[in-house]
């Protein structure tokens, strides 16, 4: 083991404790060079999300400080998604036309929560299932949005 002084890609220095051989540890300092550093990161994300939300015109999160900016994260991934599903609903490639009205106005009023805890609590759940475009809407803490 070893120590390494490593310059970030955002400019920040860090001194990190590297294992390995010489060749093995210079390699993985290299690597550490070309990425930003974890507070830097966190920054970049909650801008790049905050950009998204302008685009998509979600409305503003409420909530503690900690939990809108954990819950912009989330919602980012998770909006892009919801209005993915939502427009291959629309457009009829998703079979089920009587269920795809239902889904749809679903997924607009999910768009539409503001309640960070919300996010916080639903995206796993939600990212899933659209993956899997098996949208399970039962199985979301929503009751005080809906009730379904």
């Amino acid at each position: 083991m070893s120590k390494t002084n490593v310059t970030r890609k955002c400019g920040c220095h860090e001194t990190l404790v590297l294992d390995g051989n010489a060749a093995r540890r210079a390699n993985r300092a290299k690597w550490e060079s070309e990425k930003n550093c974890f507070k830097c990161q966190i920054k970049i994300n909650n801008e790049t999300a905050k950009q998204n939300q302008l685009e998509l015109g979600l409305p503003q999160l409420t909530g503690t400080e900690k939990q809108i900016s954990y819950a912009e994260n989330l919602r980012d991934k998770c909006a892009k998604q919801l209005i993915n599903y939502r427009d291959r609903l629309i457009s009829g490639e998703i079979p089920g036309q009587e269920q795809n009205k239902n889904h749809v106005q679903y997924v607009n009023k999910i768009i539409a929560v503001t309640d960070s805890k919300f996010w916080i609590d639903n995206s796993s759940r939600l990212t899933t299932s659209i993956g899997n475009e098996n949208l399970h809407f039962k199985y979301l803490k929503f009751d005080l949005i809906i009730s379904l």
